[in-house]
């Protein structure tokens, strides 16, 4: 949007004009933007509709591994394995439609399958689980693969497991076990798989939740056919993922649950989101109402906020998020409510970003938001803390907990593009 004056002056950014009138219209943006990186401890990651799984070294964000936890249920019982023979057992993944991966998708993905020894159970009773819980398996995985995925044309992955447990579970159905039959005692039996990648992997794989263990047999007859029965997904409630972050020499290595935010003058004029491994990029604007200040100032008409990812960060590899938003927060660095923009049929509207990416030169690669609102309510409450109040710049809700993309933010002693807001105001003469 360009600024006018009534003369309809053309505006460039940093400059003023004066009209012939009692009111000049000024664009500037010597307004300062502050960035800080905060850290949070835990978040949930049950019943997201996602199996994550694999692990990469990130330069900016460390070793990053994945694992998810599960429960799986017996098949309802019903008598008709008589004369049937046990084949195979295999874990049958489905690719979550529209990929979510994130590393290098030329490499292998080592998959380990290993049986759970101990029930899942949240530590307080409760309905959630978190990224910082795990659970005790076998050290011996039931299986293990080697894939390389190509995104647009894998739909399956499936792994074979260890004959022994599919014989021991295809007995329990020729035999009629209570164990089969009681979903209870089913679940003390056999009380889950965990789904974990090798320290060697250079991506994580999103997958869907419909996994099935299927095993495949046959059944004798005139013709012999060849039979299948599935123990499918169970209480996604109890589905979640474990998600740890090795930082040692990275930038953000100082963050911790001692030290929850560090300003980005401190972690090489940057601020980073992966809010995925708990790391959240912060900007509070501490100058703000400095334009109150300014004489003759009259009227705020329009404020936008230029979010530039530090060139050189991101790439085929390591891309951007295609949507992020800005929630509000406070001293606690708790998400809010979303920054909103007001839409000419008078509803607002959750921005998410615009994203335009310049993947030559990266200096053209922005996020922007009209902030206008946002601003406004500051200057308006002298009791708002602007070193402290901002918004947290982070994917949208269930991206948020799923997706590894991530984004490097360089403030202005970085040397690269930088972050900058953007006002548009009237005074009067």
């Amino acid at each position: 949007m360009a600024a006018t004056a009534c003369n309809k002056t053309d505006i460039t950014f940093g400059d003023t004009y004066i009209d012939n009138g009692a009111t000049q219209i000024i664009r500037t943006d010597t307004f300062g933007v502050n960035l800080s990186t905060v850290y949070t401890d835990s978040f949930i990651t049950s019943s997201k509709g996602v199996t994550l799984v694999g692990g990469y070294t990130d330069p900016y964000f460390g070793k990053i591994q994945a694992q998810t936890f599960l429960e799986v249920a017996a098949p309802a019982y019903t008598d008709i394995y008589q004369y049937t023979s046990f084949d195979s057992i295999s874990l049958i993944l489905k690719l979550k439609k529209g990929t979510n991966y994130y590393g290098d998708s030329t490499q292998s993905l080592h998959i380990d399958v290993n049986q759970l020894t101990e029930n899942i159970l949240p530590w307080d009773n409760g309905n959630y689980l978190y990224n910082v819980d795990k659970f005790n398996y076998n050290s011996t995985p039931l299986g293990s693969t080697d894939v390389i995925v190509r995104p647009n044309y894998t739909d399956t992955i499936a792994i074979r497991l260890n004959d022994a447990l599919g014989m021991q579970l295809f007995g329990m159905l020729q035999r009629g076990s209570d164990t089969i039959k009681t979903a209870s005692v089913f679940l003390n039996y056999f009380k889950g798989l965990r789904l974990g990648g090798g320290i060697n992997n250079k991506m994580i794989l999103g997958l869907a939740d419909s996994l099935t263990m299927r095993i495949n047999y046959k059944k004798a007859g005139v013709i012999t056919n060849n039979m299948q029965v599935d123990f499918k997904l169970a209480n996604t409630s109890h589905h979640f993922t474990n998600v740890t972050a090795d930082r040692t020499g990275t930038p953000i290595a100082a963050l911790s649950s001692a030290l929850h935010e560090i300003n980005s003058t401190l972690t090489g004029n940057a601020a980073y989101t992966q809010t995925s491994t708990g790391i959240t990029a912060k900007i509070t604007f501490p100058s703000i109402r400095d334009i109150l200040k300014i004489p003759n100032y009259a009227k705020l008409l329009q404020a936008v906020l230029i979010v530039r990812p530090q060139t050189s960060t991101f790439g085929p590899i390591y891309y951007l998020p295609q949507q992020m938003r800005l929630s509000t927060t406070n001293i606690l660095n708790l998400l809010g409510p979303d920054v909103f923009v007001l839409l000419p049929n008078g509803t607002t509207s959750t921005q998410y970003g615009n994203l335009v990416t310049d993947y030559i030169y990266g200096q053209s690669t922005t996020y922007t938001y009209d902030v206008s609102t946002y601003i406004k309510s500051i200057l308006a409450d002298p009791t708002i803390n602007v070193s402290n109040n901002g918004v947290l710049f982070a994917p949208p809700y269930g991206a948020y907990e799923t997706q590894f993309s991530r984004v490097v933010l360089a403030n202005k002693n970085n040397g690269t593009n930088s972050i900058s807001l953007q006002i548009t105001f009237v005074a009067i003469q």
